[in-house]
């Protein structure tokens, strides 16, 4: 069973899913949408949700097969004690350099933007031992703040999404399917899909969050809805990218919301939306890290056992650190980043997918499940 004698309601798992995947997803969706798949990037936000669909109902039908257990926990139980523990290690592997990208991706825009003559390492460091202390708060404390912060960031990010279409040229989207065979032979596709599916890379948290929900029959529809809102967001803001600069303009930048924010006003009330968007951005980051913080936490206090996670919390610390501040070099990035989203590509889409088969033939091991009951 869990370490934690705690619980979070339907609510706010919806908000600790929403900021996990739009606060991660945000920043390179439009990048990698007009990379790899052109005007058609457009369609990127609605490939997103489809890809995540298959993943969000394993996340809650194992959660109903094994009630109040996370996936370290159920591992054995589906396959073998010895591959559950590969596979068990292979998840935390991925937890940890999840929590280390996230926390490089928002460190290295404050450092861009917000405090350029500061070294990135500290600012890295103090980010680090921000969500640190968030973390100890446990899945409900992040989750509650996660909720407070909820509509104050929902208005500015839907003003920022709205008035982004100032400047839309609709010659740029079109024409609005163009797909070419030689793309489709070579693999550019497939690859696009990968890295756009980096977005939905936050539903690996959600494997190690579940077991606290206390009303699993609403588990699928919460999961959806909060994915669905985040993914629809991120969605008006591919288009708007592509429709103002067109998919070859948009790689001009390594940032292109950032160079949105800036162009982007609400007459009267704002000359530029950038200034107040971005903070807002980094919020839902360091919240979507501070949940990856903790999962990685769990995760190895149910694998390696002893210490609650708050200990595992010390044991992490460096090693989160000194692996964020390896990969801050822009060629080390450039050349791991693709390992990255194709090994997370195979631990949150491919991996629960093959378990969850397993799981299925083996009804034996799930007799006692609490399918489409409440806890």
């Amino acid at each position: 069973m869990l370490n934690e004698k705690t619980a979070i309601g339907p609510g706010l798992l919806f908000m600790l899913n929403f900021s996990a995947v739009y606060g991660y997803g945000f920043f390179l969706s439009m990048y990698f949408a007009a990379k790899y798949f052109g005007v058609n990037g457009i369609w990127g936000g609605i490939l997103i949700f489809i890809l995540m669909i298959p993943v969000l109902y394993i996340v809650t039908d194992l959660g109903h097969r094994f009630p109040g257990k996370s996936i370290i926990r159920y591992l054995p139980e589906i396959t073998n004690a010895f591959p559950a523990k590969i596979i068990g290690f292979v998840y935390l592997v991925f937890l940890v350099l999840l929590t280390c990208w996230s926390l490089n991706i928002i460190s290295r825009i404050f450092n861009l933007y917000l405090l350029p003559r500061t070294p990135f390492q500290v600012i890295l460091g103090l980010i680090l031992l921000i969500e640190f202390y968030i973390t100890s708060k446990g899945i409900e404390g992040i989750s509650r703040v996660t909720a407070f912060i909820f509509i104050f960031c929902l208005i500015f990010v839907l003003l920022f999404t709205v008035s982004s279409y100032q400047n839309f040229q609709l010659d740029n989207v079109l024409p609005i399917f163009d797909f070419t065979l030689k793309d489709l032979k070579n693999g550019k596709y497939f690859e696009g899909i990968i890295h756009l599916f980096n977005v939905g890379l936050p539903s690996a948290m959600l494997f190690m969050v579940y077991p606290y929900l206390s009303e699993r029959r609403k588990g699928l529809k919460t999961l959806l809805v909060s994915s669905g809102l985040a993914v629809l967001l991120i969605e008006m803001v591919i288009i708007s990218n592509i429709g103002i600069w067109g998919s070859k303009g948009v790689l001009q930048f390594d940032w292109p919301f950032m160079e949105l924010g800036k162009q982007t006003n609400i007459p009267v009330i704002l000359q530029t939306v950038g200034l107040f968007v971005l903070p807002i951005m980094l919020i839902q980051n360091l919240f979507a890290g501070s949940s990856f913080y903790f999962a990685t936490a769990q995760g190895c206090s149910e694998f390696f056992g002893k210490y609650n996670y708050r200990i595992y919390r010390w044991f992490l610390l460096p090693i989160i650190f000194f692996t964020s501040v390896w990969t801050t070099n822009a060629v080390v990035i450039r050349s791991l980043f693709n390992y990255f989203v194709a090994f997370g590509f195979g631990v949150v889409f491919i991996l629960p997918l093959f378990l969850w088969l397993i799981a299925l033939m083996r009804p034996e091991k799930t007799a006692g499940s609490e399918r489409g009951q409440s806890k």
